[in-house]
């Protein structure tokens, strides 16, 4: 380029040295131009800006403005900086003269480019210092000027000299401008560390809340959250980063992988899974990778003879197979096929050594250990419909072949042989039951092969066969559930062993020969024993959709499948585990799924109805961002009831509000929207007798009736004497009329004259209610869990309230199977960190918490709610309450299903230590802090001491230890 502007100024010199009085603008605009030539050329006309205008020296040109080419800009400079320092410091005097009103970034850019021509060490720091204030100005706001700042920025900085491009800032300039706006950063032509990247990101992120979900294939990552999606906080802006790993225990090791979830996006993120269990059902490693498997194979076991196995094979989406070792690591691969053939039937030898499968109408066969060998291709006459290994430890294949309706079963040392008349095509080939294969034809049809002819085993409806390595026994299963076994030499007669609970989807025998098991797309595992008649079957839990099944050489079992448990680390460090729910779902028919660990967030109803209350919109999404799912608005008081000097507890006009009208359509609707569920909180209290009457009670049913027309989800009567029983019966069959509605019982202690009337048993509880305010004395409720006297923190100890608390979970169970208790924040608490600390207490017990919105907007309250609806043990699991030394500190035990989560409060105004004895819990364990990240491991003997800061709350998730693998290699 030097080579040409010096050809270009030989010729044309007023040209090229009026371009030069332009190189220091970051735009060339019409007066600026006439203005620069006048100054700095005046013998010249005006015919020399149209030249310039048009001109290659340029890289656009408006009806306004005009750019210089970057590259011809930089030779620009370098010549007016190698002339007299006069002329070019009278340059820079005048652009920044003309330039005085523009906006800051073209007047910091101008400064950059004067800055990075000083070779000076003054010239070095005004460039460090121009960088810092820009940056500062892209990252200080999130209006749209910023925003405006980054497009700008994003424009000017490519165009700065490789000098000034080379400072960290200036990358991290355009990072931060790149994260904000939703857009991929340009390259970085200096391949800077990934930290600088990252650091700059951090400088514009804010807290987003993305939605997570455990399905059976996978996870879906949406923002904004959906509906029926756990609700999580991340950093991130436009963009969310997600480190993403399995979850299984045994850990694999395998390195995170990162998706970048975008504004208005959702994403499936499939993760296939593999484990090895032993004839028990314990795990003894994983393998869990978030990408589709297509197919995948088993085979081989770690021992002295065969340190090589176990190995594992995947055949991905894309057509690689992936060949992972005994640890789980990726060890070698095949590339997919360039020609796009897809591949099928893949088959891992008993030696876990070698791999086999058909493409393109061929069987390949490839040598994976001690490293991948070439591939060799095994053809005859049609086309490859299955291949398998010998079960023995000859690695021998046998693979059988589709032509012209004859199924010929060929072997790599062996002659072919036909062997079916094919005529309904073939799904599945079992070839090693004795001497006669068994073929699974394309009608679900079960066939015996023989030389006499064909015999049919079953005649309709088999989902899978398999049968024993050393070919005594053949297996398959029905759709409805049924595994049938025949044994060698006696195909005309078959053995039920039992009824599945779906249709199988993958069979298997073990090494054994003694023992049968099918999975069926769940988290169970089914086996059969061969050896005894009837045997009650015994099923294996599984934290994942199982469904291929292989038997191990060992006794015990390898399965693979989808889903399972996930780890999400976000880009500040915080982390998330993500289970699906296997649990079996016992709650009754009449119990809405939606309530079950719901929290309810407490509005008053001056701030949905009153005159300064926001749009219906803006109040919803408002409070679905604190991850609040269910609205309780109230309390609203009909008519009959109201009273005359406050005739309005909810609204200008009491019966309106209550009637479900006076603005409460547009608020339901806005709640839907967002995915919060709306209930309604009726103060039913009654006359001063405590009585109400006929017509009071038919308004109300009339006014609920309304209300659930209008798609509220519920009710919540509070009352005491005027509740009776027939009329929370009378409610509830109102309710059984809409779907998924719930009924709310709220009696506060203060109704009752009487301590000995508080309903502490089952028979002062209905049997009505889904959920059931605890009405117990303050002395023994949350009040005392705190230790709070006249609003106080004193030093009681906390077993009264464990006691009580067991007490009221029986209750509450014997009243009605499936009803939650609705805990409410003690009175009493005035502090607003004693507020904290219970709200803190309730998320982490059973039942669905009732607190104030406000509360839920706090920080630290809101983070405990999302937690407790991203992990089952908290939302929906038993309970169990520990004592472990320490009088202030609460200790509460969460588990459901394979998840167990330890919750501590310290009531006390200074930090406390509690110890776990060796005995908690069971079994060497790591303790992962859901709060901050940090994890400590307890394996024992020794007891563990754990700290809790004053008025503060740990909860603790409780996972099986690392193993040790040993050293790689």
């Amino acid at each position: 380029m030097d080579a040409e502007i010096a050809e270009l100024a030989g010729v044309r010199p007023d040209l090229v040295r009026l371009a030069e009085c332009l190189c220091l603008a970051a735009g060339v605009e019409r007066a600026f131009l006439r203005r620069a030539r006048i100054r700095f050329l005046p013998r010249t006309t005006a015919g020399l800006e149209a030249e310039l205008w048009f001109s290659p020296l340029v890289e656009s040109a408006g009806d306004q403005m005009l750019l210089l080419d970057p590259a011809v800009s930089e030779v620009l400079r370098r010549r007016l900086t190698g002339g007299p320092r006069e002329h070019a410091e009278a340059v820079r005097e005048f652009t920044a003269d003309a330039h005085r009103e523009a906006p800051p970034v073209v007047r910091w850019f101008e400064d950059l480019l004067w800055a990075g021509l000083l070779p000076t060490a003054d010239g070095h720091e005004r460039v460090k210092e121009g960088l810092a204030r820009m940056l500062l100005a892209v990252t200080a706001d999130e209006d749209e000027a910023a925003d405006d700042l980054g497009r700008w920025a994003l424009h000017y900085l490519p165009r700065l000299p490789a000098g000034v491009l080379r400072h960290d800032d200036a990358w991290r300039i355009q990072v931060a401008s790149s994260e904000r706006l939703g857009l991929d950063p340009p390259r970085d032509p200096f391949s800077r560390p990934e930290a600088i990247a990252s650091g700059a990101r951090v400088l514009v992120q804010r807290d987003v809340v993305i939605g997570v979900s455990a399905r059976s294939g996978g996870l879906v990552l949406s923002s904004p959250a959906a509906l029926d999606a756990v609700a999580i906080s991340a950093s991130g802006g436009h963009t969310v980063r997600l480190d993403v790993t399995g979850a299984l225990e045994p850990p694999p090791r395998m390195a995170p992988v990162r998706v970048e979830l975008r504004a208005d996006q959702s994403v499936l993120l499939p993760l296939t899974v593999v484990q090895r269990l032993t004839r028990s059902g314990r795990p003894e490693w994983s393998l869990a990778q978030p990408r589709r498997a297509l197919e995948v194979a088993a085979g081989g076991q770690a021992s002295a003879s065969d340190p090589a196995g176990p190995h594992v094979a995947v055949l991905l989406a894309d057509g690689t197979i992936v060949f992972h070792d005994h640890e789980g690591e990726a060890v070698a691969a095949v590339p997919a096929p360039s020609d796009g053939a897809p591949r099928h039937s893949l088959t891992l030898s008993p030696h876990g050594t070698t791999l086999a499968w058909v493409e393109d109408g061929a069987v390949h066969q490839c040598e994976m250990v001690p490293e991948p060998g070439p591939v060799q291709v095994l053809r005859g006459e049609g086309g490859v419909v299955d291949v398998r290994f010998r079960p023995d430890s000859r690695d021998e294949l046998v693979w059988g072949t589709l032509s012209q309706g004859v199924l010929v079963l060929r072997g790599k040392h062996s002659l072919a042989e036909p062997v079916y008349l094919a005529d309904d095509g073939v799904r599945a080939v079992w070839p090693f039951f004795g001497v006669r294969p068994a073929l699974l034809d394309e009608l679900d049809r079960l066939w015996l092969c023989r030389t006499s002819g064909e015999h049919q085993l079953l005649a309709e409806s088999v989902a899978s066969v398999s049968g024993s390595q050393d070919g005594r026994w053949l297996v398959a299963a029905q759709r409805d559930g049924t595994v049938l076994a025949w044994p060698r030499g006696r195909s005309g007669r078959h053995t039920l062993l039992g009824r599945a609970p779906w249709e199988p989807t993958d069979l298997a025998v073990d090494a054994a020969g003694t023992h049968v098991a099918a999975v069926g797309g769940d988290g169970r595992l089914v086996v059969w024993d061969l050896t005894e008649t009837s045997p009650p079957p015994l099923v294996v839990r599984v934290d994942f959709a199982a469904d291929r099944i292989f038997a191990d050489p060992s006794g015990g079992w390898t399965v693979a499948g989808s889903g399972g448990p996930a780890g999400l680390r976000t880009e500040d460090g915080r982390r998330y585990l993500v289970s699906p729910d296997h649990e079996p779902d016992l709650r009754p028919d009449d119990v809405p799924a939606w309530i079950l660990g719901c929290v309810l967030a407490e509005v008053e109803t001056s701030v949905l109805w009153g005159a300064r209350a926001a749009a219906p919109s803006e109040v919803m999404k408002d409070l679905s961002e604190t991850g609040a799912r269910c609205v309780l608005a109230g309390p609203l008081v009909p008519p009959p009831l109201a009273d005359p000097a406050r005739p309005n507890a909810g609204g200008r006009d009491g019966g309106a509000a209550f009637d479900g009208l006076d603005g409460s359509a547009p608020l339901i609707e806005a709640a839907k929207r967002h995915g919060v569920r709306f209930v309604v909180d009726l103060d039913l209290t009654g006359d001063e007798f405590g009585r109400m009457g006929a017509v009071a009670r038919a308004r109300i049913y009339d006014g609920v009736r309304r209300w659930l027309d209008r798609g509220a989800d519920g009710v919540r009567i509070t009352g005491g004497a005027a509740i009776g029983r027939r009329f929370l019966r009378d409610l509830r069959h109102l309710l059984q009329g809409y779907d998924d509605r719930v009924l709310i019982e709220n009696r506060p202690w203060e109704l009752y004259a009487d301590a000995h009337d508080a309903p502490v048993t089952a028979g002062g509880l209905s049997d009505a209610s889904h959920v059931a305010n605890l009405p117990l004395s303050p002395d023994t409720t949350l009040a005392l869990a705190l230790r709070i006297r006249s609003g106080t923190l004193g030093s009681d100890h906390s077993d009264a309230y464990a006691a009580r608390l067991a007490q009221a979970e029986q209750a509450l169970e014997a009243a009605r199977r499936g009803a939650q208790w609705g805990h409410t924040l003690p009175e009493q608490l005035l502090l607003p960190e004693h507020q904290a600390l219970a709200a803190a207490v309730l998320l982490s017990l059973p039942g669905c918490p009732t607190l104030p919105l406000g509360l839920l907007g706090e920080p630290r309250t809101a983070a405990l709610l999302r937690l407790r609806q991203a992990h089952l043990a908290l939302s929906k699991g038993t309970l169990q309450l520990h004592h472990f030394g320490g009088p202030e500190v609460l200790a509460v035990l969460r588990t459901h299903g394979s998840e167990t989560i330890l919750c501590l409060a310290n009531s006390a105004q200074q930090r406390r230590t509690v110890s776990l004895p060796s005995s908690f819990p069971a079994g060497a364990v790591r303790l992962l802090d859901l709060l901050d990240g940090r994890e400590v491991e307890h394996d024992g003997p020794v007891p563990l001491d754990l700290s809790v800061g004053g008025l503060d709350v740990r909860w603790l998730m409780v996972m099986p230890l690392r193993s040790d693998l040993g050293p790689r290699g």
